[in-house]
């Protein structure tokens, strides 16, 4: 059973949320509801729900705020943020904020279907890796050798949530806990993937360079990538900086592997708990070879120290921008963007900064485009809303690229919203329907099928219809499963799956609310009627 509770002002959303989880979700259970952000954030603390429902505009305290608390007090649990079109500004704050999960509203029984699967499996997850760590403990007395490594990687790469936990493995290896200092190091391979014999020379020469340094852990981190960990004890710290030491090893292994080695320092911590802080900042180190080039160091203490300038895109680009998008003058909107890199590769900004400016460059062209327009924008919460572009990019030649190809969509969105205005799109939906009525076809699907808005389609779909989708799709089911329990002899969960369903139970109370009584009462009906 997973634990849910809603937070919203609106106290009929609340009530409607709270009745489509008894009716829908069985396996979770509404445990807490809150009406704004600070009665929110005091039911969460208290209960730790596995999951938080939330809006985003609320008094007193907003969602984002209670959200920001929440996690500032360690709070584990997954939020789902429901947003509307109006409120996409706000959105960018729960990216942020590490928020994954987003519901349109008015609130969709598919789409929350889909949302709380997503969640679930998240969760489960997180769950699974934990029972693998607590698995390590009874294994690690038998196999502590082989067991080490990878002991060292997965608390490094999990975080600091579960120290208690984490002391306990580290206990069980002999960590010194008491170190002077702790400092975290990844190495970069390019090229293809290290092999075991080349992974072993270059932990043989990390291990050979810091012997006087103080406790050594490496680890695989993937195919291309080892970690290092280095506790240095007081009396045992050699004269040579660390980035002396570590850039000596890396001279070394690249002789040996004739391989190019990129180095990212992360910062250095007096406390063992912090060991993980200090990986994910050598992590973010290396993730700025994408400026800084490959085949050398680069240490976190001189990425945080650079100046941030954040005037890099003036109110001109902006305004010269918005012009060529609303023309849809793509070579000269092409041209601004190549000088504005050009601005970038100059100054000494931030990788999270040009991110952040990456992205309000496509957030403009998205508010260029009328509201009308902006129906055909599912593109826009599967590819902008969760940053997959800005976050992935490996070079700054890849990230000016996606920035143009979003801007491109933008434009086509114009083009492509025109065409669907010249069709009957709900004529082409329901033909669609009925042809497709036994798949998983959600409001969402056929949102990014016909380049349609979820929340515009439902109303454009009302409005044509009569009906909700939803139920529109549950009368063709029924209908079809009308047909079948006349004209075939499958059995009931036969037909079930035939037309579209999973569960039975769901499926036979369905059809005696569109039908009066259930399929086995209804065949039996027209069989008797038949011969008589």
């Amino acid at each position: 059973m997973y634990s849910v509770v809603i937070v919203d002002d609106v106290k009929g959303i609340v009530e409607g949320l709270k009745a489509l989880f008894k009716r829908e979700f069985p396996f979770c259970s509404v445990v807490g509801c809150a009406f704004d952000g600070t009665e929110g954030y005091e039911t969460c603390m208290e209960i730790i729900p596995d999951i938080v429902i939330t809006d985003i505009r609320m008094l007193q305290c907003d969602g984002l705020e209670m959200i920001d608390r929440l996690l500032a007090e360690g709070c584990t649990s997954k939020f789902i943020i429901l947003s509307g079109y109006s409120e996409f500004e706000y959105a960018k704050k729960g990216i942020q904020l590490g928020v994954k999960f987003y519901i349109n509203k008015p609130v969709e029984e598919e789409e929350l279907h889909h949302c709380i699967s997503s969640v679930i499996e998240e969760i489960e997850s997180e769950r699974t890796r934990q029972l693998e760590m607590d698995g390590y403990k009874i294994r690690i007395k038998n196999n502590i050798k082989n067991l080490k490594e990878f002991i060292i990687r997965d608390i490094l790469d999990t975080g600091n949530e579960n120290t208690r936990e984490f002391k306990g493995l580290l206990e069980s290896i002999d960590f010194p806990f008491h170190a002077d200092h702790y400092t975290c190091v990844l190495l970069e391979a390019e090229g293809e993937a290290l092999d075991k014999e080349e992974y072993e020379i270059l932990q043989g020469t990390l291990q050979d360079t810091f012997s006087k340094y103080g406790d050594i852990y490496t680890f695989r981190y993937t195919t291309a990538h080892v970690g290092m960990l280095a506790a240095a004890r007081g009396n045992n710290v050699v004269s040579s900086s660390f980035n002396e030491l570590i850039t000596s090893a890396r001279n070394k292994a690249a002789n040996q592997l004739k391989r190019i080695l990129t180095i990212g320092v992360g910062r250095t911590f007096q406390c063992w708990e912090e060991i993980s802080e200090s990986f994910q900042s050598a992590n973010q180190s290396l993730n700025y070879k994408w400026i800084k080039g490959t085949g050398r160091l680069i240490d976190f203490s001189d990425i945080e120290s650079q100046p941030v300038d954040d005037t890099v895109i003036d109110e001109q680009d902006m305004k010269n921008l918005e012009e060529y998008i609303q023309n849809a003058e793509r070579e000269a909107c092409n041209h601004l963007i190549n000088h504005i890199f050009e601005k970038i590769y100059r100054c000494r900004v931030s990788r999270s900064k040009i991110q952040l400016q990456c992205f309000n460059l496509v957030l403009l062209g998205i508010r260029s485009v009328s509201y009308n327009r902006f129906q055909h924008s599912e593109w826009i919460r599967a590819e902008i809303v969760p940053l997959e572009g800005v976050s992935s990019f490996h070079t700054m030649e890849e990230l000016k690229t996606w920035v143009k190809t979003s801007l491109h969509k933008v434009n086509d969105l114009h083009s492509a919203s025109m065409v669907s205005q010249e069709r009957d799109v709900i004529f082409e939906i329901k033909k669609y329907v009925a042809d497709n009525y036994h798949q998983n076809i959600s409001l969402a699907d056929l949102s990014a099928r016909f380049y349609l808005n979820p929340h515009y389609l439902s109303q454009l779909f009302h409005e044509k219809t009569g009906q909700t989708y939803l139920n529109y799709l549950m009368r063709i089911r029924v209908n079809h499963a009308k047909e079948l329990l006349d004209q075939t002899d499958m059995k009931i969960y036969e037909i079930c799956e035939a037309v579209g369903y999973i569960d039975t139970t769901y499926f036979s109370r369905l059809f005696e609310k569109f039908v009066g009584c259930k399929p086995s009462a209804f065949r039996k009906k027209r069989r008797d009627s038949s011969t008589s």
